[in-house]
């Protein structure tokens, strides 16, 4: 530019000064408009008023657009509100002008995360630690976020740098439980949950989490109590009337099981698992009709539940439909090849349809796959026993021999699966002497021991 061009800009540049001067003077006489607009927000937001702490953050962002306080906090209050895309628009913004705040990237991870996007969440969350590595509300949430996605190991030792400068975190301790259950380290989760309730006794997944901890060890009463405790602080929690309804189901409690379902579903209609539960208890309870119209729901709204075709199957089985009862087992089995006791299945619906020597080439080829160490010993001797490889009497005494804690249980399969190469092989007498015994065992809990009782119904009608 010419000199002749100066001039001009350089009496811009007088006026701008002048301007700036101007304004510090006016700020200093008259305060920051924009900063009394947020600590107003502030002070609304801490009086629970979202609705007006956002309105003051909207003012000051009119009177001042580059505020990163602002944006962050409106950002925070967004996420309160459900407002997902409207809080990470305003951390978007905040970062534009402090790129390197890890509160913006924790603010964005939670609301990623809520909206579904965990990968987006992590990364979120990992910038946040990498610009400020002493930040716990960074671990805290990606903690939450690593079990979301599966890393329960992650997770817990997340929660765990966060839990070691606040021994007295709630939500640290509530996490790293629900990560041990998953984990299937159930002392440490119910220890944690407990922590954790003795802080903040009132969080119903928390409470959720020990009872199911406490129903995998075994702990039915304890876990019932954790559920009843659950539906007192919100009735309509169908985690807990579903966790219940199964705890009934095990206690043997049939009609309280099936209330809790029947209300899981009033308030989640569309729970497939609720389906499915209510459809258990109904074919235990005598309902084949009831149950198959739950089963049916349930797979219609999640067809990839392997178990709704295994139940679905056995009950098709047991009320004599064994060509459908073999297209569930099969059904089951694809979705989820691990279900050993599924193949047997399949070899008695095929049995029943006159093709026991086909299907006893197709286990024993199933049976032969297997490395030795790859089968438990139990079920190899089920399966080697219809395939015909075990006699009978070997069978019984294999059964006989199990640890008293699961020798009531193997002594109830020995006998079903007895009773019913007896009943292919025509010998109806020996079949319900079989089954008898399988019912006397009282293993309730047993598929084999309801399907004996359906088959001694078949057997003995006059008797039903």
């Amino acid at each position: 530019m010419n000199r002749d061009g100066e001039q001009p800009l350089k009496r811009i540049y007088q006026i701008l000064g002048g301007a700036g001067i101007w304004l510090a003077l006016a700020c200093a006489a008259f305060g920051d408009p924009a900063a009394d607009c947020h600590q107003r927000a502030l002070a609304k937001q801490a009086q629970g008023d979202l609705a007006g702490a956002i309105a003051e953050e909207n003012h000051a962002l009119e009177l001042r657009p580059d505020f990163p306080d602002a944006y962050y906090f409106r950002g925070r209050m967004q996420i309160q509100l459900g407002h997902t895309a409207e809080a990470i628009a305003d951390f978007d913004r905040q970062l534009q002008y402090q790129t390197n705040d890890a509160r913006a990237y924790c603010g964005r991870g939670e609301a990623r995360r809520v909206q579904g996007d965990l990968l987006g969440s992590l990364v979120d969350y990992n910038l946040a630690v990498l610009n400020q590595a002493d930040l716990l509300d960074a671990y805290a949430g990606r903690a939450v976020t690593r079990r979301l996605r599966g890393d329960f190991a992650g997770a817990i030792a997340d929660a765990g740098r966060v839990l070691a400068q606040q021994p007295q975190n709630a939500g640290a301790l509530a996490n790293r439980s629900a990560a041990r259950h998953a984990r299937g380290e159930f002392d440490g989760a119910i220890a944690d949950a407990s922590a954790a309730l003795a802080l903040e006794p009132n969080q119903v997944e928390t409470i959720n989490t020990r009872a199911q901890a406490r129903k995998a060890k075994g702990d039915l009463d304890g876990a019932r109590a954790d559920y009843d405790q659950a539906l007192e602080l919100r009735p309509n929690n169908v985690a807990a009337l579903l966790g219940r309804a199964f705890v009934r189901s095990q206690q043997g409690d049939l009609a309280g099981a099936e209330e809790d379902d029947t209300r899981g579903l009033e308030f989640e209609p569309n729970n497939a698992d609720a389906w499915y539960g209510r459809g258990a208890v109904r074919q235990v309870r005598g309902n084949p009709a009831g149950a198959l119209g739950d089963f049916n729901h349930a797979a219609e709204l999640n067809p990839g539940l392997a178990y709704i075709y295994r139940n679905r199957g056995r009950l098709r089985f047991d009320t004599h439909d064994f060509a459908n009862a073999e297209v569930d087992f099969r059904k089951a089995l694809e979705l989820d090849p691990s279900l050993v006791y599924i193949r047997f299945q399949i070899w008695l619906a095929r049995a029943r349809l006159g093709q026991a020597e086909a299907a006893s080439v197709e286990l024993r080829n199933y049976l032969s796959s297997q490395a030795p160490a790859t089968l438990p010993d139990w079920p190899d001797r089920v399966g080697q026993f219809l395939t015909g490889d075990l006699a009978e009497t070997d069978f019984l005494a294999a059964a006989k021999k199990a640890d008293p804690a699961k020798a009531a249980g193997q002594w109830c399969e020995a006998c079903y699966y007895a009773g019913s190469k007896h009943l292919v092989a025509g010998d109806s007498a020996g079949a319900a002497d079989f089954y008898q015994k399988a019912v006397a065992t009282g293993k309730t809990n047993l598929q084999e021991y309801h399907s004996a009782a359906a088959e001694l119904g078949f057997l003995n009608p006059a008797k039903n």
